[in-house]
């Protein structure tokens, strides 16, 4: 699995809050059990195996997740890319006078959610191929199935059972 910069957050912050936290649990952890001061904590050799240690459980805990994380869109332990089937709410016209509320093949990656195929009641089905994504429980993206009409949708976060 390839991931680019947006995979760690915008521009890396989020990597790099990660790194800050676990410097401030590191030094926490060596002042309490190894009384080390603030002055000699970049020096210490205990120091920076506590760091190191912190990192390796930080990045196992990353990868675990990604390989045998949840496939629940609200858990905290989800993978950031899997498949799932949910409910959306489906408007087969911009004035969005009239909507159903049907069964969605969806994907999701990292926050965002792409609906790729919807199934209606009498059986039938429409695919889509979606450039924009539902980036937030509740928005409305709208785009044109491959049966040539335009279709609006709002997912509210409803699963019915994963790939």
């Amino acid at each position: 699995m390839e991931y680019d910069i947006d995979s760690i957050g915008s521009g890396g912050g989020i990597f790099l809050l990660y790194l800050f936290l676990l410097y401030v649990i590191a030094f926490c952890i060596c002042h309490l059990r190894f009384n080390i001061d603030l002055k000699t904590f970049p020096k210490s050799e205990k120091a920076g195996g506590v760091f190191l240690l912190l990192l390796v459980f930080w990045l196992g805990g990353a990868i675990l997740i990604e390989k045998f994380g949840s496939k629940d869109i609200n858990s905290i332990f989800a993978r950031r890319e899997f498949d799932f089937r949910g409910y959306v709410y489906a408007f087969p016209n911009k004035n969005h006078d009239k909507n159903y509320h049907l069964k969605a093949d969806m994907r999701k990656e990292g926050s965002s959610y792409f609906v790729n195929r919807i199934y209606f009641y009498n059986g039938g089905s429409i695919e889509f191929d979606f450039d924009e994504p539902l980036d937030k429980k509740g928005d409305m993206v709208c785009d044109y199935g491959y049966d040539e009409n335009e279709w609006c949708f709002r997912f509210y976060g409803e699963m019915i059972k994963w790939k």
